[in-house]
């Protein structure tokens, strides 16, 4: 499909054809386009077909990327269509198509459908209700038909205990805390040339696990850890298709603090789980962020977890865990739509574990 892109500073202007597939665009020479000056970052953005529909990413540039002068979100996908105007650093575009061949002008697409959120019933509380409207109703039988309108006096009804169920569980807040607690010193923050995200220390010898696309363009990171100690990284392995990668640090004279895996496998729909990272490139503690499991979402034939706790920019490669403190998956993306509202997706640990075993032994 012959697109456009129309590139210009001043009264310099350049056109480029747009193939279907992704195009990078930034300072370093490796890029498909390449804008040499200092406000473009060295990997600035992406254009990128999926089904039909181009999409645009920024890839966490310092000076930003704007469509139709509003600044985007940092790797999250922003559809394009013909005529929308972008702004990289201080160059301009227009995207146009040629008129050689020129098709319909592309519609937003969706990110996905609008889900709404699933209503669960108490089953113990619905109990209690019924067992107690029972009672009640056989009590109202017995004076009924107890009652003699010969006799001067009627006998008091019998009072019948009524059964009680225990009040449903709910989880106490200590337990909430207690597990983030146990989690927190294990998280940690990932610094690269143009942009951060987070991790999470999943062994003693020092290995991290962290999103593909937070280390998709270099080979070592700055790591840093709760206690604010810096460490060189080493990128050993990425995965595509599921956005996972591994980190290794240096572990001499390091104690570490492990996470604990668990089996995302074993959630239910409803219950509570966290959210753990450095969102926004927000230095110091992290951030903690708490939801409900929604369910999980096979896309592109990798297991998700859908969940309504906030998730933003710089949170991905953290940990989702549960109550008990066990990581039940990694923080990748969340779905931005204006009929969109409380929708971020991890990648579910069990998928990690072939990716983890495949690269760490044991």
């Amino acid at each position: 499909m012959p697109i456009i892109l129309e590139i210009s500073r001043g009264d310099k202007v350049e056109e480029y054809t747009l193939p279907q597939i992704s195009v990078t665009i930034g300072r370093s020479a490796g890029n498909d386009i390449v804008l040499e000056d200092e406000s473009v970052s060295r990997q600035h953005a992406r254009l990128e077909w999926q089904e039909g529909v181009l999409y645009i990413t920024d890839q966490g540039s310092t000076n930003g990327t704007q469509l139709n002068n509003l600044e985007i979100t940092p790797y999250i996908q922003c559809p394009v269509k013909e005529g929308d105007s972008i702004a990289i650093g201080g160059f301009s575009a227009l995207l146009r198509f040629s008129h050689e061949t020129a098709p319909a002008p592309l519609e937003e697409k969706k990110r996905g459908p609008t889900w709404l959120p699933p209503v669960f019933l108490n089953r113990k509380a619905l109990q209690a209700v019924v067992i107690v409207i029972v009672v009640c109703v056989a009590v109202g039988l017995t004076l009924l038909l107890s009652g003699d309108d010969s006799s001067p006096e009627t006998p008091p009804p019998v009072q019948q205990p009524v059964p009680t169920q225990p009040a449903p569980a709910q989880p106490a807040q200590d337990s909430v805390t207690s597990a983030i607690a146990k989690v927190k010193p294990s998280v940690v923050r990932i610094e690269v040339d143009d942009g951060a995200g987070s991790g999470i220390i999943i062994d003693k010898s020092g290995h991290i696990l962290t999103n593909r696309h937070v280390v998709e363009y270099v080979m070592s990171t700055t790591v840093i850890l709760m206690s604010g100690e810096q460490y060189k990284g080493r990128v050993i392995a990425r995965d595509k298709l599921s956005d996972l990668a591994i980190i290794r640090i240096d572990t001499s004279n390091i104690e570490l603090s492990v996470a604990t895996l668990g089996n995302s496998g074993e959630l239910k729909s409803g219950e509570e789980i966290i959210a753990i990272g450095y969102p926004l490139g927000l230095e110091g503690d992290t951030t903690v962020s708490k939801g409900i499991f929604s369910a999980f979402r096979d896309i592109d034939k990798v297991q998700y977890i859908q969940t309504d706790a906030a998730v933003n920019p710089g949170s991905s490669g953290g940990p989702l865990i549960n109550l008990q403190g066990e990581v039940i998956g990694i923080v990748t993306e969340k779905w931005v739509d204006e009929a969109v509202e409380g929708m971020g997706f991890a990648i579910a640990i069990n998928e990690a574990q072939d990716f983890i075993s495949e690269y760490i032994i044991k």
